[in-house]
């Protein structure tokens, strides 16, 4: 029996809170009203990305179109009319009381590595350009083209994620533009808040699938390092995603990580998995299980943020506990801060930044 199902009819979406399907694919094609996507110039549009709640659904999209750079008329209101549906439809299903609306334009290989992604459940519709890619999860060692299917724009997918499917049949992906040229607007939402309706909303309510996150805090020369590379070398953190917010003036052993001219540099020692980041960390924990999948799964199954010697650890908490989308990956497991049991008193004496 096939992971997916599809029917030209939106009722095939509900069909995603069965156990044994993984995709459900409403193959709607696009509505000829919005044919004039196609010679739009996405080059003056900018992408759009915000929680809003059902009850402002209307005036929020409304609102994002137009600052985005879409042309004011009938067109764009066909166009918020089709997202304000899908994310109707999309919060039923999923018992949600807010959604994540995002409408981007893509111009590069994003997302080109098939993958599940670590969330409850997403639904993607390509309005414009090549249709997103999918493949049954056992047929991706095979590396066979013809195993790969692809929606057309307009078909509305509603893939099942690693937060109700950690073992995912089905694993998705962009197409890859530099192949082929071209540009494509892509609609996804998340599910946010779980309503108390219908739909899935039980099954979200007992999810116990986030990943679990550990904050390791210090003053400078406090012992972070010596514990870190201590804890990396257990067993029980042979899968563990470390990140090293910037290197401070101890940094890990040269065997373990070394820094390089590369935004992110990632070393495999001992089964642990290294990265140093100087970026964004939003992005990076945002970004994290679909980078740094194995054949389409996400390996990492805990995550380390060391701190720079003179950081406060307030903001990263504060990240990690209010943004919606890391809220449905995540979960804020301990904060470890490291005392120098020797000096400690006197350096909180000297050093005010150590209080």
């Amino acid at each position: 029996m096939s992971a997916a199902v599809c029917a030209n009819a939106p009722e095939v979406l509900t069909r995603i809170a069965e156990p044994d399907v993984h995709l459900a694919i409403w193959e709607a094609g696009r509505p000829s009203r919005l044919d004039w996507l196609d010679t739009l110039d996405l080059a003056g549009i900018s992408d759009l990305s915000f929680p809003c709640a059902l009850t402002d659904l209307d005036r929020e999209i409304g609102d994002g179109l137009a600052e985005a750079g879409y042309p004011d008329g009938a067109e764009r209101d066909v166009l918020g009319e089709l997202m304000a549906d899908l994310a109707r439809r999309f919060a039923a299903i999923m018992g949600c009381a807010e959604v994540k609306v995002r409408l981007e334009v893509i111009r590069t290989d994003a997302c080109r590595k098939f993958h599940a992604d670590y969330v409850p459940a997403r639904l993607i519709a390509t309005l414009a350009g090549p249709g997103t890619q999918w493949i049954e999860a056992d047929r991706i060692i095979e590396g066979n083209p013809e195993e790969i299917h692809q929606m057309r724009a307009g078909d509305v997918g509603l893939f099942k994620g690693r937060l109700l499917a950690p073992e995912p049949a089905i694993l998705h992906r962009s197409v890859p533009l530099s192949a082929i040229g071209g540009t494509r607007l892509l609609l996804v939402l998340d599910p946010l808040g779980v309503g108390g309706g219908d739909g899935m909303s039980g099954v979200l309510s007992s999810l116990d699938g986030l990943i679990p996150v550990a904050v390791l805090t210090g003053f400078l020369g406090s012992g972070k390092t010596t514990t870190l590379n201590a804890l990396v070398r257990s067993p029980e953190m042979a899968r563990a995603l470390v990140i090293i917010n910037e290197f401070g003036e101890v940094g890990l052993d040269h065997d373990l990580v070394t820094q390089g001219h590369e935004e992110m540099q990632v070393e495999m020692i001992g089964g642990c998995l290294c990265c140093t980041i100087r970026g964004d960390l939003l992005a990076t924990l945002r970004d994290a299980p679909w980078r740094f999948a194995r054949e389409g799964r996400c390996w990492f199954d805990r995550v380390v943020i060391e701190t720079t010697g003179l950081a406060d650890p307030a903001p990263i908490l504060h990240t990690l506990m209010r943004d919606h989308t890391l809220e449905t990956i995540y979960r804020l497991d301990s904060v470890i801060a490291t005392v120098d049991a020797v000096n400690g008193a006197a350096t909180l004496e000297r050093q005010e930044e150590a209080v």
